[in-house]
């Protein structure tokens, strides 16, 4: 904590305060923030001391009053800060204010107490007392500062009716306001739910106007203009909880199942939206209210049985505490809502009160339908409290949870019927086939940086176990926006992988053993549901599968859980893959890009060049109904010429503002700040960034990639445009490169000019008229460059530091006195020489840069992004018809992850592990075609190729390497041995009189292998009745094209007696061989018996494989 005149920082790195450091025992429970008031040279007296034990104790029950559900707070410590007569040098009235700060271990509060407040103006000046980030964007007034009356002395702002008298919680921001108004001017509402999970479910206790008991409210959560919910207020008075005198109402946040900002409102009596506040709602595993923690590794949360599944939890909730299990489904809903919920308490049982508690034993009752189809979702603990607390783990599969229940009904593979259900026919699931066949990727590498338009670079997606996409790093993935149709169900997107050396596109979907369930993703593949997923417009209903974050649990996470975690006999790649195919490339349609570089340096989107000689604020880009996108170039130097881009601001059709500035950081942090301004109330805000985790508001995306590189996202419809943004090493500017989608060819203007087949028209200015290109730098910057500039305040998307007209007149003094011009230059004609030459390998921009700034730092990251985005707008530019062929649509078919399927390459087909090809393998070419175009030869669909669950014949080696040659003697010398041992066997046979069970009896612990199969597993059944193995899945086999069981152990082994009992009266036929191990009778070579495979061995033998 530091103070300076008028201003108490606290959290402050720069801590100057020679306070005693007891005072405030720790910054890091503290948000940076600045505590203000009317900051003069002249403040007369100052006063700053501890509170002594009666103080405390009195502010201490303040709080306790003010605060619901504080009442057990208890001061630890606190301070007092007094400005005593402060006054102007201009005026003889004096104001006296006084800030107190009481803290215990977790949270800090502060009492503002006026007690005389004679002027409200000095110097032009209004005063003005809150609290801020230490900067000029996230401001927290009191009520009434800066008003036209000096109104805070004579208002009290706590239950008391004290007049003067106001408190805040500030370890959080912002900072919380407890009491209550007793003046009806002040219409902000004070709410403790800033960032609620898009689930809902939280309380959000309110204060404003203070309102007597017996008040009634209603609270309304809204959304784009859309109604989220609605819902009576949960008044204080009357709990014993709430010692203040109907001061609090508590709104209960709905569940939104959409991410971005929402406005909650409250209604008292007749006066309708009296209040109302921003909440921000996001992914159920990023709010930073009441969490459930999930002791150890969360592999262990992904199994079917796993023991010790431990959970810790606050232990201070009152009261009984409840433990929930809540399931979610999409299952059978048309639209869902607050009505048409997808989610569903499965148990309720009562938890413990010391933040711990073991639930390995929870299992879904058996009388609750629902545990058949809510098999994601989480835990929760709601507290017995006035309102109640509740508390949340992360989302989580809940094949834990329900398998005990599948057991009890003798289906312990019931995963595979749900992932076989994957090939369903309806309509709905046939129209997500469609779509997610047509999806498409970019080509290379390159051009999927350049494709940010519609593609954005995934680093991690924290909602999901295994990641967006489990990348290694050896690969680079981006995903698309999502395919979103008003009438369809899903939210298809493609997730595209690349080589990050080759560059080329990684087909190969999954990799997984021989056996195991340890499929990984890996690679390039479709996905049914985008993980952001998609909201409708207004009041639309909100379709199943476009959830953010819950539907690609469940649409997408939960089926790979089926498929492939739970399940090892190849229903991964025969089912889950088969569903998700890799996205074509031979289809893709490529967009647009152009670039800003350096002093500025502009391309076009036609490819053309010319060097940009303006200061202030530009349009940069813009459409007549969606896209607004504007720069503002600076001096990067006091005394030189050179501008640089130092801020970009954009805008989707009415919706709010987006700020994207520059700026210096230390090591570890972002070079990039992001400001959010409201469009209707002018609220300017900074919005926190995480790398890898997109913000999302509206048609705005906004992913931190990096520390030094920002992606924004703009999106309407089937429109989209991309501006991705570098940090220049060392300096306060950025780089730019621009993407339009194809849809958007012909509706652009500004500085970066329109995308258009005419290219002597390319030039258009922000109001439509076309600007030929003139090769005079001053003729082209006077007559088209100038005509792009803002020339209204009004027109500006930009965050300003105070007044917006005269912050905007700093920015842009071209319209004021006196003029403020760069010069213009040219970069014609420019012929490096010395430094030049070794720094910019004749690149002209670079050696312009060189000898307007003469900084070789600049100059050389000038060449260096000049290239690079060159070669971007390059890649954009090329059509990938004719390029490139497409994977082979043979389902369960595997490819090598280092092959670029161009036009010569070969493709020797193999199926994935745990599959077996239909007939041996083949060997096809991407050739060229009469018409131009590339196809596989011979076609793959004609060869009879496929790939089924089971054993089949044993593939050909997939390096492509003959080795018959060299396996010819070897595989003679074995048959020769083979032969004579089977002669000895039958010797031994006949002399013991025995078929291989010992005493004359069918033997039942091995049973009859098919010929044609490479490999049968022998795997052991439990005493379950479906032997779970150590990752906790059944090993029963399930058919699998429509998931029957099979018999029971039962009527398996009835069965495989019989079976033996006609082998044994055959026993002489000769036409017969015997296993070599226990003389079992085999049957002859033939077709492939998959309930041969499926049949377990007796309890107690190990799991083996016969090959």
């Amino acid at each position: 904590m530091s103070r300076r005149n008028g201003r108490i920082t606290f959290g402050s790195s720069s801590d100057t305060s020679t306070l005693n450091p007891s005072v405030i025992r720790s910054h890091s429970m503290l948000h940076l923030a600045e505590l203000f008031i009317q900051d003069f040279p002249e403040v007369g007296i100052t006063h700053q001391g501890r509170l002594s034990r009666d103080d405390l104790r009195e502010v201490e029950a303040i709080v306790q009053e003010n605060f619901w559900n504080n009442a057990g707070f208890s001061a630890i410590g606190g301070h007092t800060f007094t400005w005593e007569n402060q006054r102007s040098s201009a005026r003889i009235q004096e104001n006296t204010v006084q800030a107190v700060v009481v803290f215990d271990e977790s949270s800090t509060y502060v009492l503002y107490n006026y007690l005389a407040m004679n002027f409200i103006e000095a110097r032009g000046y209004k005063l003005l007392s809150g609290f801020s980030r230490a900067n000029s964007f996230d401001t927290v007034q009191l009520p009434f500062s800066g008003d036209t009356a000096p109104r805070l002395p004579q208002v009290s702002g706590i239950g008391n009716r004290t007049l003067g008298r106001y408190v805040y919680r500030i370890d959080m921001w912002p900072p919380k306001r407890g009491g209550c108004l007793t003046d009806d001017g002040d219409r902000v509402l004070s709410s403790t739910v800033v960032r609620d999970s898009i689930l809902g479910g939280n309380i959000a206790i309110v204060s404003g106007r203070c309102h007597e008991p017996g008040t009634s409210g209603t609270c309304t959560v809204t959304m784009g203009g859309a109604t989220l919910g609605e819902s009576s207020t949960i008044e204080c008075s009357g709990s014993a909880n709430c010692t203040g005198a109907g001061v609090f109402l508590a709104c209960p946040i709905p569940p939104a199942f959409r991410q971005g900002q929402a406005r909650l409102s409250l209604a008292i009596n007749t006066i309708p939206g009296a209040f109302s506040t921003s909440i921000s709602l996001v992914s159920p595993d990023e709010t930073v209210s009441g969490k459930i923690e999930l002791a150890g590794e969360f592999e262990n949360w992904m199994k079917l049985s796993s023991q010790g599944l431990q959970i810790t939890y606050d232990s201070t909730l009152r009261g009984i505490l409840t433990l929930r299990v809540v399931g979610y489904s999409e299952a059978g809903l048309t639209q869902i809502d607050s009505t048409n919920t997808p989610m569903k308490t499965l148990l309720e049982v009562t938890a413990e009160n010391d933040g711990q508690m073991d639930v390995s034993e929870l299992s879904c009752p058996s009388e609750t339908p629902e545990c058949e189809t809510h098999h994601i979702g989480f835990l929760e603990i709601v507290d017995g409290g006035y309102p109640s607390r509740y508390l949340r783990s992360r989302i989580m599969p809940l094949g834990w949870f329900v398998h005990k229940y599948y057991t009890k009904k003798q289906q312990p593979e019931w995963y595979r019927q749900k992932c076989s259900a994957l090939s369903a026919t309806d309509e709905v699931t046939q129209q997500t086939r469609e779509k997610l066949q047509a999806l498409t990727c970019p080509g290379n590498l390159l051009q999927a940086r350049a494709e940010s338009s519609r593609y954005l670079r995934l680093s991690y997606c924290p909602d999901l176990p295994l990641g967006c996409s489990s990348a290694t790093p050896s690969q680079t993935c981006f995903v698309s926006r999502a395919v979103a149709e008003a009438d369809l169900r899903s939210a298809p997107a493609s997730i595209c992988c690349y080589d990050a050396t080759a560059g080329h596109l990684i087909y190969q979907d999954f990799i997984g053993a021989q056996s195991g369930n340890d499929w990984s993703q890996h690679g390039s593949r479709a996905i049914r549901s985008h993980p952001e997923g998609v909201a409708p417009g207004g009041n639309n209903a909100l379709l199943p599968g476009r959830v953010a974050f819950m539907s690609h649990w469940y649409w997408d996470a939960l089926q790979f859980f089926y498929c492939c975690r739970w399940s090892n006999v190849g229903d991964c790649p025969f089912y889950f893959m088969n569903e998700r195919p890799t996205p074509k490339v031979s289809t893709f349609v490529a967009g647009r890009g152009g670039g800003i570089v350096g002093d500025p340096h502009l391309t076009s989107f036609n490819g053309r060049p010319y060097l940009f000689n303006g200061i202030g604020e530009y349009w940069l880009q813009r459409t007549d109904d969606n896209f607004q996108v504007q720069g503002r170039f600076l001096r990067l130097q006091p005394n030189d010429n050179a501008t640089v881009l130092v801020a970009v601001a954009v805008r989707v059709g009415t919706g709010a503002t987006f700020q994207v500035s520059v700026v210096t950081a230390a090591n570890g942090s972002p070079r990039f700040r992001l400001y959010r301004r409201e469009p209707d109330t002018g609220y300017q805000t900074e919005i926190s960034l995480t790398v890898g985790r997109p913000y999302i508001e509206g048609g705005v995306t906004v992913l931190l990639a990096s520390l030094d590189n920002i992606v924004v996202q703009l999106s309407s419809n089937d429109q989209s445009m991309g501006i991705d943004l570098y940090a220049a090493d060392g300096m306060d500017y950025m780089n730019a490169f621009v993407a339009l989608s194809a849809s958007l060819k012909g509706l652009t203007r500004g500085l970066l000019g329109q995308w258009t087949d005419d290219v002597d028209n390319e030039f258009v200015d922000v109001n439509g008229d076309k600007i030929a290109f003139r090769p005079n730098a001053t003729e082209f910057h006077y007559q088209f460059c100038k005509k792009n500039q803002l020339t209204t305040v009004d027109a500006s998307l930009f965050v300003y530091e105070g007044s917006r007209t005269s912050i905007f007149l700093r920015y842009n003094r071209d319209f004021v006195e006196p003029y403020e011009r760069k010069a213009v230059f040219s970069a014609d004609n420019i012929n490096p020489h010395g430094e030049e030459q070794s720094t910019c390998q004749s690149n002209a921009d670079c050696i312009f840069d060189l000898r307007v700034m003469q900084n070789t730092n600049i100059a050389r990251q000038t060449r260096e992004k000049s290239e690079e985005f060159g070669s971007m707008q390059a890649s954009a530019n090329e059509t990938v018809v004719g390029r490139y062929c497409d994977k082979p649509a043979v389902r369960g078919l595997t490819l090598p992850a280092d092959i670029a399927l161009t036009e010569g390459a070969r493709v020797q087909l193999s199926c994935a592990p745990t599959l077996h090809a239909t007939r041996a393998q083949e060997t096809v070419e991407c050739t060229r075609q009469t018409d131009g175009t590339l196809r596989w030869q011979p076609d793959p669909s004609e060869l009879g190729f496929d790939c089924q669950i089971g054993s089949g014949p044993e593939p050909a080696n997939q390096a492509n390497v003959g080795l018959i040659v060299g396996i010819t003697v070897p595989l003679a010398l074995l048959l020769i041995i083979g032969v004579i041992v089977i002669i000895f066997l039958v010797m031994r046979r006949k002399s013991t009189g025995q078929t291989g069970g010992g005493k004359g009896k069918p033997n039942s612990s091995r049973q009859p292998q098919s010929i044609g199969a490479s490999r049968t597993t022998i795997v052991s059944e439990g005493s379950t009745g479906g032997g779970i193995d150590n990752q906790g899945q059944s090993n029963r086999r399930v058919d699998g094209s429509t998931g029957r069981q099979y018999e029971t152990r039962q009527q398996q082994q009835q069965q495989q007696q019989q079976q033996q009992q006609q082998q044994m009266d055959q026993a002489d036929d000769p036409r017969r061989s015997y296993d070599s191990d226990q003389m079992m009778p085999m049957e002859p070579a033939g077709p492939f018996n998959p309930e041969y495979a499926s049949i377990g061995n007796q309890k107690g033998q190990s799991r083996s494989e016969v090959v």
